[in-house]
């Protein structure tokens, strides 16, 4: 009988072995796979959640990006029209200048002109007034009274058809 029990020990051990294991499946196993689930539900949440945000900053990096870009653009198109700008006033300004100096050269001219004109004038009558002096003084030392009334008849005759 000794051999008898320890035959049925082991069986008794597997069948107790079996009963434990579907006990503990039936107790711990819906629980543990309940937990398993709802865990690989919040990693597949996680998952998607993150791959959402990934999507979300590629795109608010793209839409920055473009912003960039374009700030860019318009940074350099200021840059060009205050370089045509300073270009333009650089150029009006010589233009300007240019005309001034010409303005300025012409009235220098014409002041050149006028006081040229003041100076011959001047010599002009100064040389009518030697030549009337020198003139008055040969008339008188060589006009004799006759000759002195002969050319005033004369010029009074000239003054009269003129009238």
């Amino acid at each position: 009988m000794v051999l008898a029990a320890v035959a049925w020990q082991p069986i008794a051990q597997v069948v107790n072995l079996i009963l434990l294991v579907v006990v503990l499946y039936k107790v711990l196993y819906r629980p543990v796979d309940k937990f398993v689930s709802g865990r690989q539900q919040q990693v597949q949440a996680a998952l998607e959640e993150a791959k959402a945000r990934r999507d979300e900053a590629k795109a608010q990096l793209a839409e920055y990006e473009a912003k960039i870009g374009e700030a860019q653009r318009e940074a350099q198109s200021i840059l060009d029209r205050a370089k045509k700008a300073g270009r333009d006033a650089s150029e009006r300004i010589l233009e300007e200048a240019h005309q001034e100096a010409e303005r300025i050269l012409q009235r220098a001219q014409a002041d050149a002109e006028a006081e040229k004109e003041r100076a011959l004038a001047a010599v002009r009558s100064q040389i009518v007034d030697a030549a009337a002096e020198t003139a008055q003084r040969l008339v008188q030392e060589n006009l004799t009274p006759q000759d002195q009334l002969r050319i005033n008849r004369k010029f009074i005759g000239k003054i009269g058809e003129s009238q």
